[in-house]
């Protein structure tokens, strides 16, 4: 569910509704996702052809048998909103970093690379992930 306006965004979620309302069913896991809530707001720093836009974020995310995330980031845009790039720190004191190109936003392409979670340092160095959105 979002509440959405030019500037300004409300996002909430609750992950895997099954399990949610079923507890009987449900697969006794720790690290379950149990609700996701985000706030932002867009801030227009140049309008016209060379717009740039930055927009913070902070987000909060619940898990079963662990503690729960807050991640606070931001978004800035340049070129009309053609090039994205994007930072955000999680408090399981692990940092993403994303680069993005919307084409007409009509095609999106985005790359984000995460480092690992402090606790897991030595065994890994971290994610790469690929997202690829069309609009038709």
């Amino acid at each position: 569910m979002a509440y959405t306006s030019e500037r300004f965004r409300i996002d909430a979620a609750l992950p895997n509704l099954k399990t949610f309302f079923k507890r009987e069913d449900q697969i006794k896991l720790a690290d379950v996702s149990t609700f996701y809530t985000a706030v932002s707001y867009l801030l227009p720093l140049n309008q016209g052809l060379d717009g740039i836009d930055v927009e913070p974020k902070l987000a909060y995310r619940g898990f079963k048998k662990i503690d729960d995330i807050w991640d606070l980031g931001t978004q800035l845009t340049v070129a009309n909103r053609q090039i994205l790039f994007t930072t955000m720190y999680h408090s399981t004191k692990s940092t993403s970093f994303g680069l993005g190109l919307n084409y007409k936003k009509k095609f999106l392409i985005n790359g984000f690379y995460s480092t690992q979670t402090s606790s897991l340092n030595s065994y890994s160095n971290g994610t790469f992930e690929i997202n690829l959105k069309g609009t038709f």
